[in-house]
């Protein structure tokens, strides 16, 4: 799908803007920024998946208008850049630099485990719950991590 595709392209990019943001903004600001705005961008996301912001088509498919479908894939899209100039490249940064040397492979197994579990589960889960409340519950786990980022997580820059 094309869309997909660019959307990759999109977090790849924002991937290699990150770098110069870690070296200007620091790691800790700039996970705060990108966790409040994926927070942000999932509850918008969430509200236009609620079911009275679509219809069932004959077959019982939910059928969203291009004019509701645009604002999603807006918000999606923001989803990714941000993810990708933020959350994304840092962990793999972070990691490193927090943890002891013989625990890092661990940690970053850990990283990936976690994405594929999310990657897998998600369809299973839309089998059962709409994706809207799919979506606030990711938004609530985002906002449990952002306390905790804003808690417990120090600045690394100029340190390493």
């Amino acid at each position: 799908n094309m869309l997909q595709i660019f959307l990759m392209l999109v977090e790849m990019a924002g991937s290699l803007f990150s770098v110069l943001l870690i070296k200007r903004i620091g790691r800790r600001p700039l996970l705060h920024i990108g966790t409040i705005i994926v927070i942000i961008t999932n509850i918008v996301t969430a509200i236009g998946y609620l079911p009275h912001f679509y219809t069932l088509n004959n077959a019982g498919i939910p059928t969203i208008s291009t004019g509701q479908i645009i604002p999603l894939m807006i918000f999606l899209f923001i989803f990714m850049l941000v993810y990708g100039i933020t959350l994304g490249p840092i962990t793999f940064s972070y990691v490193p630099e927090m943890t002891p040397a013989k625990y890092v492979p661990i940690a970053i197994a850990a990283n990936w485990v976690g994405a594929i579990i999310t990657i897998v589960i998600f369809p299973i889960i839309t089998n059962y719950i709409s994706q809207a409340y799919l979506f606030f519950i990711l938004t609530g786990l985002i906002t449990i991590g952002c306390i905790l980022n804003f808690r417990f997580l120090i600045e690394t820059k100029d340190q390493t």
